[in-house]
Parts: C-alpha cells; structure tokens; sequence
C-alpha cells in the first residue's frame, strides 16, 4: 500500500526476482484503517525474522520520517511475535474492498 492509496501483492522467488500484482485502489477511509493498524504493530513489534521456504511479510515505509519497519514469518506456524500480523496479513484482501 503506497500513500496513493494504491495496492498490490509483490511474490519473489528463489532468486530474488520479484513480480509485483496489478495495483488496486482502496478508499481513503480503509487506509486510514489499515494504517493506523499498521503503525500499531510496527510500535508493538520490535522484530519479527523466521526464515522459511515461503515467507509473508509486511513492510512499512515513511521516507518523508525516515521509517522503515519489516515483519517476516513462515505463514505455516503461529507464534506470539506473528500471530496478530498474520491475522492483519491475512485481513488485507478483505480491507481493499
């Protein structure tokens, strides 16, 4: 989600090469949501790495404050560090409507 309210899913493979989804537009309202939901966990979560085969993630980035924060989990297991943002994660598709 950038600050033009414009979303998309990124997928990277083994390689590093990554494809990025067609962006959707979201209304202001389910970004102010979505955001304020996020800086919540970036405050609550001081850092989040599992490596896996698969990994989601969510990433926050606010170049104007220099802010950058990344959350990274095996989507296959549940931990106290990841269960919110995974249920954040999993809620994405659900709040771009």
């Amino acid at each position: 989600i950038n600050t033009q309210r414009q979303v998309y899913k990124i997928e990277e493979d083994s390689l590093g090469n990554k494809r990025y989804s067609d962006t959707i537009r979201i209304s202001q309202e389910n970004y102010c949501k979505i955001k304020h939901d996020l800086t919540q966990f970036v405050i609550n979560t001081q850092a989040l790495y599992v490596p896996a085969k698969i990994q989601h993630f969510v990433q926050y980035r606010d170049d104007n404050r220099n802010i950058f924060f990344q959350a990274i989990w095996n989507p296959e297991h549940d931990n106290t560090g990841n269960k919110e943002l995974k249920v954040f994660y999993d809620s994405l598709e659900y709040r771009m409507k």
